[in-house]
């Protein structure tokens, strides 16, 4: 067997010679020979093409192995962005499967602001969808080689199923224009609810369990999983800050502008109810990550009323000073209390303080100094 030759193996042979360093060599480098670093290449490539069609006998490359690392870190990806166990029965780690990820926990991921769930109609499943094809693209992965995949089906197929139920809890929980938005929650506030704040709650109480009724019957989903969704915890707290904030409204003075105020019109001062900060404008349109103009810190209102109508003004900076902006005349509200300033109280010396700076300067020069 030892003196078997074919012509195949002596063209190896020969390759292996001239790619190959043989013991002689690596002794010769090791010592720093700088006549064999200093010689020519091993093999010219037109010496080594006639070569090829042998090699490619030893070894062929097969694309797909460079495609299944490329799936293995998009399922790293998704597991990291959606939890371990998209799939139903758990995906297997290093500590063995792990537990199924719930309806809750993955309706919790996403908010109703973002900016990609906007754009997608408050469909979630979409916004996966969305994603998986951004990722795929920064990886250079085909689209169809990922979706072949098990578990990338699978974490699709999970959207899809609890789309619904996101799209029922935004509804529910987070309409602008529904009627637990703060905008309409204030609306009500001063033309239904007459500033009270038992009232309010009570009130906000039966309107937030009509909701939660639209939202089960519309989700399918149980009353415990409902409260564990973060868009219904804000609209809980949402609700005890609205009757915390009517509980501290004061009566105080403050500087309004008429409603057809110009430029020019100096501000009159008048006793209002001040009601604390809300949010009236709607919210960012352009996602969470960066708030829209008019979506930071929330401004101070006001209530000005006679008793049969009144007018909510949000205060704003002017000319160095701050003045009641008028934004919404109600009409025939229900009897809404009149603001009182008592004596001794921050807003009775409010008033005071205005009353001594309406005074003529002439008084002061009439004043009697005793010695």
């Amino acid at each position: 067997a030892a003196g078997h030759d074919t012509p195949f193996k002596a063209a190896v042979g020969s390759l292996r010679d001239r790619l190959l360093p043989t013991s002689e060599a690596v002794a010769d480098v090791a010592g720093a020979s700088s006549e064999a670093s200093a010689g020519p290449p091993l093999l010219a490539l037109a010496a080594l093409e006639q070569h090829l069609p042998r090699i490619a006998r030893l070894e062929a490359f097969d694309p797909r192995d460079h495609e299944a690392a490329k799936v293995s870190r998009l399922r790293q990806h998704l597991r990291a962005a959606y939890g371990r166990g998209i799939g139903g029965k758990g995906v297997p780690g290093a500590a063995g499967a792990v537990r199924a990820a719930t309806t809750t926990g993955l309706l919790n991921i996403f908010d109703p602001e973002d900016r990609d769930v906007r754009k997608h109609g408050l469909r979630i499943d979409e916004v996966v969808q969305a994603r998986l094809e951004e990722q795929c693209r920064l990886m250079r992965l085909e689209l169809e080689v990922a979706s072949a995949d098990p578990e990338v089906v699978a974490t699709l197929v999970r959207f899809r199923g609890i789309a619904p139920a996101f799209s029922a809890a935004a509804a529910a929980f987070a309409d602008e224009a529904g009627p637990l938005s703060e905008r309409e929650i204030l609306r009500a506030v001063v033309q239904a609810w007459r500033l009270d704040p038992a009232e309010t709650k009570a009130a906000l109480a039966a309107t937030l369990k009509q909701a939660e009724g639209r939202f089960l019957e519309a989700s399918g989903l149980t009353e415990p999983e409902m409260r564990r969704l973060n868009m219904h915890e804000k609209i809980r707290w949402r609700i005890e800050d609205v009757v915390m904030r009517l509980r501290g409204k004061v009566a105080a003075q403050m500087l309004l502008l008429d409603e057809a105020a110009d430029d020019d019109q100096a501000p009159t001062p008048a006793l209002v109810w001040r009601i604390g900060e809300w949010r009236w404008k709607d919210a960012p349109q352009d996602g969470k990550t960066r708030p829209g103009r008019g979506a930071g810190k929330p401004r101070e209102y006001a209530v000005w009323t006679d008793g049969a109508s009144a007018v909510l003004y949000e205060e704003r900076p002017r000319a160095g000073v701050f003045v009641g902006w008028p934004l919404e005349r109600f009409a025939g509200v229900a009897a809404l209390p009149l603001p009182e300033a008592k004596a001794g109280s921050v807003a009775g010396a409010g008033a005071a303080k205005a009353a001594e700076a309406e005074q003529p300067a002439a008084a002061e020069q009439t004043a009697v100094h005793f010695v």
